[in-house]
């Protein structure tokens, strides 16, 4: 029996997704600025007038450093947003609500073992609104090779974001450079499936004084950050990691964070690598 134990705790630390954590729902909800009933495995909320995020709390226990896909049924009157957090706030999209039920969901990756989820009003009017089948699954994420990644250049022609816009900038070192401001999400890149802790390094350059934070975000978390600390108009390569890529696989975007909003950010390149001690000359020939 003993040997067999030990088999099963084996194979279970050598899986992709760690089948054997076993998070737990929400045992209680806590009211914010509302009052709720449950019944039948619905609970109903009433929110105050001109309350601020009016909802209800719950607490995910339980957890592994792995991304998990939370999600949850609602309707009702109003709109109504949710919120994660676990070592940093992320938001999900606002849903305008209606008789039928509609789906909200997002991920996250949890930076502890507890992760608390708010589903609030977005509206400052009084409204009832119903949730029911909250449930939460680790993301699918394919077998992790063990390799080592020597670099990896990723040009932003090659991998633009959402709202990026690409110039020639004479003082990049490739000839073209992401522009962005404040939460913009310049380039897209990809994550492999590595067991290895990853490092991106980061080409930027900013235009205010302040420290400025680049981020790599997958839907709406910043889930690992760096900064860039020289004075304005000078490059530096800023690293990002070790990064797990359980926690941004398949992909993420490079963010931006500035106490400043018009601060302009660039990038021109970016490398990925498993050395964590790599170099300004050893970056600037990366390919």
């Amino acid at each position: 029996m003993k040997s067999k134990q030990l088999f099963f705790a084996a194979v279970c630390a050598g899986l992709a997704i760690n089948v054997c954590a076993a998070p737990t729902l929400p045992t209680a909800w806590s009211p914010a600025r509302a009052t709720f009933t449950v019944a039948d495995g619905v609970i109903s909320i009433k929110t105050n007038d001109k309350a601020r995020t009016p909802g209800i709390n719950g607490t995910f226990r339980n957890l592994e450093p792995l991304r998990y896909k939370v999600s949850f049924q609602v309707k009702g009157q109003g709109k109504v947003q949710a919120a994660l957090n676990s070592g940093g706030i992320a938001y999900s999209k606002t849903v305008k609500l209606t008789e039928q039920w509609q789906s909200i969901e997002m991920t996250y990756f949890p930076k502890g073992k507890n992760m608390i989820l708010m589903i609030y009003s977005a509206i400052t009017n009084a409204s009832e609104f119903q949730v029911k089948d909250v449930a939460i699954a680790p993301c699918e994420v394919p077998e992790l090779a063990d390799a080592d990644i020597v670099s990896k250049l990723f040009l932003p022609a090659d991998f633009p974001g959402e709202n990026g816009k690409l110039y020639n900038k004479k003082d990049s070192a490739a000839g073209k450079a992401a522009w962005g401001k404040r939460w913009y999400n310049v380039m897209k890149l990809p994550v492999p499936a590595n067991s290895k802790p990853l490092y991106y390094y980061i080409h930027a350059q900013k235009t205010g004084e302040d420290k400025c934070a680049v981020n790599l975000r997958t839907g709406s978390q910043n889930v690992y950050s760096g900064a860039i600390t020289v004075p304005a108009n000078q490059w530096q390569w800023v690293k990002v990691g070790p990064v797990k890529a359980v926690a941004v696989y398949p992909e993420f975007y490079i963010n931006y964070s500035a106490a400043d909003p018009k601060t302009v950010i660039w990038v021109d390149k970016v490398v990925l690598s498993t050395n964590p001690a790599m170099t300004d000359a050893d970056l600037d020939k990366a390919e």
